[in-house]
């Protein structure tokens, strides 16, 4: 709670252009997600990726995105995009790991 409040208050006081530049560098915090499931799909192994945690922050991000539509809020639209594309490319990726895993696993086992 002292730093949600502490970074609130830090947005109030701040100028705009560095808000913007903490925001996408916490937007982007996902990317190494990105690079994890990107070499897991590569190696063909599983992972323990929620995908039902992937929805559920989809949804949140698209409340986000209606909300800074209705207001016309370039930061909010920019991040909520930016937060959705990652989520979206991650459980793409995690699907497609998961699928491809379950395949190479069904192979090995029917030729033994």
């Amino acid at each position: 709670v002292p730093t949600t409040v502490a970074w609130a208050a830090l947005m109030l006081f701040i100028p705009n252009w560095l808000i913007w530049i903490i925001l996408v560098g916490f937007t982007l915090s996902r990317l190494p997600q990105l690079f994890v499931s990107i070499m897991n799909m590569r190696r063909g192994k599983p992972t323990a990726v929620s995908i039902s945690a992937i929805v559920v922050g989809t949804a949140s991000m698209a409340c986000w995105a209606v909300y800074g539509f209705i207001h016309e809020d370039p930061l909010v639209l920019w991040t909520t995009g930016l937060a959705a594309f990652l989520m979206l490319a991650i459980g793409g990726l995690e699907l497609y790991t998961n699928k491809h895993a379950e395949r190479i696993a069904a192979n090995s086992a029917s030729s033994t």
